[in-house]
């Protein structure tokens, strides 16, 4: 994923540095001063570069040049700390940032709020969120950046933050400027604003339901019973079979798109809300007409990646598997090492759903190393659940036995893929454990427990050729006791119909 793509270069690599570095420094001494002056500008503005080597080299060539400029150092200090995160050194680089912006040198709040959750940072993660947010109704460019802000929610709630990050939130809904924000984003702000005003202010947490449109927000808001005192305005604001609140995201989602029908963001964003409502024949008719996909992948970016992704998924809903085929087979061709791994384990995962068992297993070495390399506990997880139960489903138990070991050693975040992969092999009863313990866990819980309800009459959609957990809410008490703690039964009257 690139992450700066305002005011700062994303980090990515041009190639290897001992290879080049001699000959940059010495292309950058023989410029004119007017010429470094357009590199540093070019530079400064690049959205692919090597800071280890081209972004040094040009910071330490102006410093010889304009040793008594305070901007001169800035610039290596700039360039140092960017070579720090492009090599994952994420706590030097954000040193170098907090020294930078402490001497007076403003780098963009996006960059400041990555490096903030990638170090882990509570309070600067907290306090840049708010700032990142509010300057985007300024730039509203910056809600490509929006990414970077989910990532920050998301550690802060890993690392039990929820109530900081309640407040923060119903904070930033009392800002004059919220109004302006994001509508998409103030939906969010005000679904982590509502955990608070639940727990204090019944009126008050009614009163926030205005802001909140997603589906999968009002979804969670229905059935999690810490969310039981808002239920009926809830259900009021569904509708039947969720009819309502599907109707009235899907025009927001189209409108958003319309107004700005260049922006691969908000049609990633149109397509994304398309398939969440179970709508996977629009999603086929939009892009054909919309965005229709070529033969060559080598240029188009993520957004674009993810909508051919959707588009291929609802191709096999409509029976179209060849086709999808093509496609998946050209998203795991992309090379990038940021967002990349999704689209190959997606791939891998994908064959094994439809019991593609031998394909799967052809697929799985391919999403292993990508997840290894780049992918989370979540990512890797699937890609040995992939291998593990295709083997099981081919008959070659003891090779799938052998996997199960250091599947198991995952971390919470990778429990849904470890216990399909128990399921797979005839492990019902320790799948149940982990499935009811996981229900119980302080961070993890709340989403898996969502995950296990049904919104649509008889699973539709799930994969016939796995296992699904959900059979053990109905086989196992300690599965249902531990889910009914959480969350109601998905009620039959708000469940989705096939449309």
């Amino acid at each position: 994923m690139k992450i700066w793509k305002y005011m700062m270069p994303a980090l990515m690599l041009a190639g290897p540095a001992a290879a080049q570095e001699t000959g940059t420094e010495a292309s950058f001494a023989s410029l004119s001063r007017e010429d470094i002056e357009l590199k540093v500008r070019d530079y400064l503005f690049a959205s692919q570069i090597d800071h280890c080597v081209h972004g040094v080299s040009l910071g330490q060539e102006l410093r010889r040049r304009l040793p008594n400029e305070p901007r001169s150092q800035a610039m290596v200090d700039y360039a140092d700390l960017n070579c720090a995160a492009q090599k994952g050194d994420f706590q030097t680089a954000y040193r170098g940032l907090v020294a930078l912006e402490g001497r007076g040198f403003k780098l963009t709040d996006a960059f400041g709020l990555y490096l903030a959750e990638r170090t882990k940072d509570i309070s600067g993660s907290l306090t840049r969120l708010r700032r990142f947010l509010l300057s985007t109704v300024k730039f509203p460019q910056l809600s490509r950046e929006f990414p970077t802000a989910y990532a920050a929610i998301r550690m802060l709630l890993e690392a039990n933050e929820a109530e900081q990050l309640g407040a923060l939130a119903l904070n930033i809904m009392q800002d004059a400027e919220f109004t302006q924000l994001d509508k998409g984003m103030r939906s969010d702000l005000a679904l982590l604003a509502i955990d608070q005003a639940v727990r204090a202010d019944h009126a008050v947490a009614s009163d926030l339901l205005t802001e909140i449109g997603s589906p999968a927000a009002l979804r969670r808001l229905l059935l999690l019973r810490q969310y039981q005192p808002v239920w009926p305005a809830v259900e009021q604001k569904v509708g039947p079979h969720f009819s309502i609140a599907d109707e009235q995201y899907l025009s927001q989602m189209r409108l958003a798109y319309e107004k700005d029908s260049d922006n691969s963001a908000r049609m990633r964003a149109y397509v994304a809300a398309l398939w969440e409502v179970g709508k996977t024949a629009d999603v086929v008719s939009f892009v054909e007409q919309a965005a229709p996909v070529g033969d060559d992948f080598s240029e188009i970016g993520e957004d674009m990646a993810w909508i051919i992704n959707i588009y291929a998924f609802s191709l096999d809903a409509h029976e179209r598997v060849a086709e999808a085929d093509i496609l998946f087979d050209r998203l795991a061709g992309i090379e990038n090492k940021y967002w990349q791994v999704n689209f190959v384990v997606n791939r891998a995962a994908r064959l094994t759903d439809q019991g593609r068992w031998q394909e799967a297993l052809a697929a799985q070495p391919a999403a292993s190393a990508v997840a290894t390399a780049s992918g989370t506990d979540y990512s890797r997880a699937i890609a040995a659940q992939v291998q593990l139960c295709s083997l099981s489903k081919l008959g070659r138990s003891q090779e799938a036995a052998a996997l199960l070991p250091s599947l198991r050693q995952l971390g919470t975040d990778a429990a849904w893929p470890v216990a399909e992969a128990l399921m797979c092999m005839d492990r019902d009863e320790e799948a149940a454990a982990l499935v009811a313990s996981t229900v119980a866990d302080p961070v993890y819980g709340e989403d898996f427990a969502l995950e296990l309800l049904s919104d649509t009459p008889d699973a539709l959609g799930e994969s016939a050729a796995l296992p699904s957990l959900k059979e053990l809410i109905e086989n196992y008490p300690s599965v249902r006791d531990a889910l009914l703690k959480r969350a109601r039964l998905f009620p039959e009257e708000f469940q989705r119909v096939e449309s």
